[in-house]
């Protein structure tokens, strides 16, 4: 089945790991991968033979990487959503700097995506990156001044910094929307 679906899957997965310089063996109905703690990619993006499948799983790749992989995807071509939502699953299980990367690249892709500044505020701020998580709260708020949980937050910010006027401005406004 991996061969017959939206693309050659286990040929669309060694032509990405041989761009990623992974050691592997393909098989007629499998693959074999030397695993690797870190991942040398070459500048060239990856084909995802217009599977998304394939793109997910060499996006997520990108955490073991020394820079950033591109992949080439027909149908979903660099959707930020998607790199938002993946984020989010980091962020669930607790892979923080794997969230960031993924936020960084949802925004970087739109630079409107007022959710993704958030998540990506939420996660500086857990990881007591202040300055930063206030500069990434305030940018989603002016793309979408009524975004509620961006001014909750920003407040509940400010309250932690000590800086109560500030905070009090920030509910208020949370309060207003």
């Amino acid at each position: 089945e991996l061969r017959v679906k939206e693309s050659d899957r286990l040929e669309a997965i060694a032509s990405g790991l041989k761009a990623l310089n992974v050691p592997h063996y393909l098989y007629e109905d499998g693959i074999e991968i030397s695993g690797v703690k870190e991942i040398f990619p070459s500048d060239e993006p990856i084909d995802s033979f217009g599977d998304h499948r394939i793109a997910m799983s060499f996006l997520i790749s990108s955490l073991i990487s020394t820079k950033d992989i591109k992949v080439l995807n027909a149908k979903y071509p660099n959707q930020p959503i998607l790199f938002n939502l993946i984020g989010a699953c980091y962020k669930k299980i607790g892979e923080l700097e794997g969230a960031i990367k993924m936020f960084r690249i949802a925004v970087s892709l739109e630079p409107k995506y007022a959710e993704a500044y958030f998540n990506l505020a939420s996660v500086l701020n857990s990881l007591n990156q202040k300055n930063e998580a206030e500069e990434n709260y305030k940018i989603a708020i002016k793309i979408s001044p009524k975004y509620f949980e961006a001014h909750n937050s920003l407040g509940n910010l400010y309250i932690e910094l000590g800086q109560l006027d500030s905070a009090i401005e920030s509910l208020e406004w949370a309060i207003a929307y």
